[in-house]
């Protein structure tokens, strides 16, 4: 893939990265009952003033027709405690997500602390963010299965998006053909399947999507057929419980 191609993708999944992370905080906002309000206090000073407002509840001892009772004091902490366990929640989620865009921007495959995904909203994102160039994604058909695999949801986008620009670049080229996207599944494995049928005797460059599957102890395969287009397989070990389910 060229560079200017890499740069078009790391932007596209900043950009998805970015919306997740907005929509999450918009969730712990929103149970917190301040998203209409603007809170404008960022992610750790929201967890400094629960634990002011902690310290101060401990030391409130007002008497007389103000009293706070010791149910209503409970229940605040109550509160303030789980709104401090969102906020923490928060900020793992972010961390967690940039450093995966870091490892992609540097080309880096390996995942430290993989992770149960599903590959069918994997898709759905590459679905709703690909750049699909005018009258093309009408040529892409999904079936639509699903699988969990072990890994991690932000880096296999980027080897998805490395693959349908790869799958779209040759029917351009050929001038005809169509991408069919599928699943399979053998006693050991799940394997998502992307189906060019434009004619092409040249093999993508995806090294980066082979290295990340080989770190998922999967692979990576091509399979050129004359006369009848190219098939690219994602193979990815199926996980414990999906062993215990066959």
């Amino acid at each position: 893939m060229s560079n200017n191609n890499h740069q078009a993708t790391l932007s596209l999944i900043l950009k998805v990265l970015s919306g997740n992370i907005l929509h999450h905080l918009g969730n712990v906002l929103s149970r917190a009952g301040l998203r209409e309000k603007g809170a404008q206090q960022t992610i750790s000073q929201m967890i400094l003033a629960y634990d002011d407002a902690r310290e101060l509840l401990k030391k409130h001892n007002i008497h007389g027709d103000n009293a706070i009772s010791d149910q209503e004091i409970e229940k605040l902490m109550k509160k303030s405690r789980e709104f401090k366990e969102d906020a923490q929640r928060m900020e793992a989620y972010i961390a967690k997500n940039l450093q995966s865009f870091n490892r992609i921007f540097n080309q880096d495959p390996h995942i430290p602390d993989p992770e149960i995904c599903s590959m069918l909203k994997c898709v759905e994102i590459l679905f709703d963010h690909y750049p699909f160039p005018e009258n093309t994604q009408t040529l892409v058909h999904w079936d639509e299965k699903d699988f969990d695999f072990m890994g991690d949801s932000i880096v296999l986008l980027k080897v998805l998006f490395d693959l349908l620009n790869c799958a779209l670049i040759a029917v351009q080229r050929a001038g005809q053909g169509e991408v069919f996207i599928h699943a399979q599944e053998t006693p050991t494995e799940n394997i998502l399947i992307f189906k060019i049928t434009a004619n092409s005797n040249e093999e993508p460059e995806l090294d980066y999507a082979k290295r990340v599957m080989t770190d998922l102890a999967g692979q990576l395969t091509i399979l050129i057929q004359e006369d009848d287009g190219m098939e690219i397989g994602l193979h990815l070990p199926k996980i414990a419980s999906q062993h215990n389910a066959s």
